[in-house]
């Protein structure tokens, strides 16, 4: 792509210069590693003893691919009402159907059928977005609750109290008091990456900090846990892009 077609994409939608990024130290990183996800946007991963002064003069040396990143993500982000909806945690797969009508908007379920119908003022996506996010929100509490207390149950790892949010940037976090937080778009990902975040979460419940004996203990239940969270590096790949919107 020339520097010309570069700068076309970019006007077509405007990306700020420089753009905001988010910065991950990791110790097993050798290299600067520059990604870009539709959650985050630009993400900047660097070894843990990395002059972060540096970092300008990489944006500059990047531009291009950076902007070209950006800007696909930007349009892809530009989507519709969902036809469907995979939700790959509890394996189920539903199928969205809408009803335009002057009734006030309302989300009906057909649970054996996995189809809900929207019907009402379907024009209006956001609001749609917004009503079957809320559907999904309550289906997640419900879910995710149940699969913990299992795992705390087969584990032996007890926690006081759970609550399912619209977390940003996490996927579920403990506190000293093993009050456990999870992330409703968990029941996005694939089982295995949902039940692996939610055992971290309780390993945290003994230790709460990411020490040797941490892993040694994540490691205890899942004989995978390296290679599940390297698979979380690209774990929002897995969100759809209309359940970002709101």
């Amino acid at each position: 792509m020339t520097h010309q077609q570069d700068i076309s994409t970019q006007e077509a939608h405007p990306i700020a210069w420089p753009p905001s990024y988010r910065l991950k130290k990791h110790r097993r990183a050798k290299h600067v590693k520059l990604r870009v996800n539709r959650v985050h946007g630009l993400e900047i991963t660097v070894p843990y003893r990395f002059n972060i002064r540096e970092i300008p003069s990489i944006l500059e040396e990047k531009k291009a691919w950076i902007l070209k990143q950006l800007c696909q993500s930007k349009t892809n982000s530009l989507t519709t009402r969902p036809s469907e909806i995979i939700l790959q945690a509890m394996n189920e797969h539903w199928q969205v159907e809408y009803i335009k009508s002057e009734k006030r908007l309302t989300l009906i379920e057909h649970p054996f059928e996995q189809r809900i119908i929207v019907i009402g003022h379907t024009t209006d996506e956001l609001k749609c977005i917004k009503l079957i996010i809320t559907w999904i929100k309550k289906k997640a509490k419900s879910h995710l609750a149940l699969a913990l207390r299992k795992l705390s149950q087969q584990t032996n790892l007890a926690f006081t109290h759970v609550s399912v949010r619209s977390q940003k940037t996490l996927w579920g976090s403990c506190t000293s008091q093993k009050k456990i937080n999870l992330n409703y778009r968990l029941i996005f990902l694939p089982n295995t990456l949902a039940t692996h975040i939610m055992l971290h979460e309780l390993c945290h419940t003994k230790y709460l900090n990411h020490s040797k004996r941490f892993w040694q203990l994540v490691a205890n239940f899942d004989c995978d846990w390296q290679q599940h969270n390297r698979a979380l590096r690209h774990a929002d790949d897995h969100i759809p892009s209309w359940c970002l919107l709101v």
